[in-house]
C-alpha cells in the first residue's frame, strides 16, 4: 500500500510540473500571438499623445439627467481632432459622473482613417434614422 501511495504522490507532482510547463509555454505563445495580431491590425490600439492632436471642432457639452437608479447625472464632452503624426481623425469623448459620491471621469478616443470617415458618417446617419422610426 505504501508503494502505491508513493507512486501516486510522485505521479501527481510530475503531473503538476508538466502542467506548469504547459502554462508557461502557452503564456509565451499567447504574447507572440498578440504581437502577430498587432502586426495584422496596426490600428487596433490607439496611442494618443495630447500634444499631437489638432482640435478641429468646438467642444460639445451634454448634460444628461436620468431619473432611475437614484437620479444619475452625466456630463459628456465631445470634440473632433486630427492626429498630426499620422493624419487619423480622432473623436474624443469624456464622461463625468458621480459614483459613490466621487466624481469619476472616463475618457475614450475613437480613431479612424480618412478612408473610413464616409462610412462612420453613414453609420451615424443610420443610427439617427433608426431613432426617428421609434
Amino acid at each position: 500500500m505504501e508503494e502505491i501511495i508513493d507512486f501516486i504522490y510522485d505521479a501527481f507532482f510530475d503531473f503538476l510540473d508538466h502542467v506548469e510547463e504547459d502554462d508557461e509555454n502557452e503564456q509565451v505563445e499567447s504574447s507572440e500571438e498578440n504581437e502577430e495580431l498587432k502586426a495584422e491590425f496596426p490600428y487596433s490600439e490607439i496611442d494618443v499623445i495630447e500634444e499631437n492632436i489638432q482640435w478641429i471642432s468646438n467642444d460639445k457639452h451634454l448634460e444628461i439627467e436620468q431619473n432611475w437608479n437614484g437620479g444619475d447625472h452625466f456630463t459628456i464632452l465631445l470634440k473632433l481632432g486630427v492626429n498630426t503624426e499620422n493624419g487619423d481623425g480622432l473623436l474624443y469623448r469624456s464622461v463625468i459622473f458621480e459614483e459613490d459620491e466621487n466624481e469619476v471621469q472616463e475618457t475614450n478616443f475613437f480613431s479612424f482613417k480618412e478612408e473610413e470617415a464616409e462610412y462612420v458618417i453613414d453609420l451615424l446617419n443610420d443610427y439617427i434614422r433608426y431613432l426617428e422610426k421609434e
